[in-house]
């Protein structure tokens, strides 16, 4: 009989075998780094989104801030307008703006407050109508231009009571603000 085929050597199969197993370690190398480059890819992926989420949560809370004070500022603005549209309404709020200003001081001493020229005569009724409590020695009103209408400044010997309406308004505003 005649041989037709080719005898391979066993260092040839050798040889086959190291070139198949090194085939198979570069796959297997070559499967791990593209695992490596996905599990790397997902992590900065998920740090850029974190970062991002944590960025849009920021201006979030800006703008909500910013957004709070422009409606306490508006809010505290039109408390603002209608109480001085109910002072020119009705002078007689006024006696009650300055007699809940005048139970803030608690001691027995003389007063003298501070009123718009036009509230004048409203505070001088007050007085005259026992709507004021007499828990005071006196109480002296005395015309202020720079005192807004509604509003007073009580001095007296504890020191000032700032009931400006521009002031009390102010206080609110920062209360709500704050």
């Amino acid at each position: 009989m005649k041989s037709t085929g080719h005898v391979i050597k066993a260092s040839e199969i050798e040889k086959l075998l190291e070139s198949e197993k090194e085939k198979g370690r570069a796959v297997s190398e070559a499967d791990m780094i593209r695992r490596q480059a996905l599990e790397d890819g997902r992590a900065q992926a998920a740090a850029e989104t974190a970062a991002m989420l944590a960025h849009a949560a920021d201006i979030k809370s800006r703008a909500l801030r910013e957004s709070r004070k422009k409606i306490v500022s508006l809010a505290v603005e039109t408390a603002g307008r209608i109480v001085q549209k109910e002072i020119q309404l009705d002078p007689s709020v006024v006696a009650g703006m300055i007699d809940r200003a005048v139970d803030l001081v608690m001691e027995k001493t003389r007063l003298s407050i501070r009123v718009n020229p036009e509230d004048i005569k409203v505070a001088g009724e007050m007085m005259q109508n026992g709507d004021s409590d007499r828990k005071h020695d006196s109480i002296d009103f005395v015309p202020d231009s720079d005192v807004e209408r509604g509003g007073c400044i009580i001095d007296c010997s504890l020191g000032r009571i700032d009931a400006r309406l521009e002031t009390i308004l102010k206080r609110i505003k920062n209360e709500l603000s704050g």
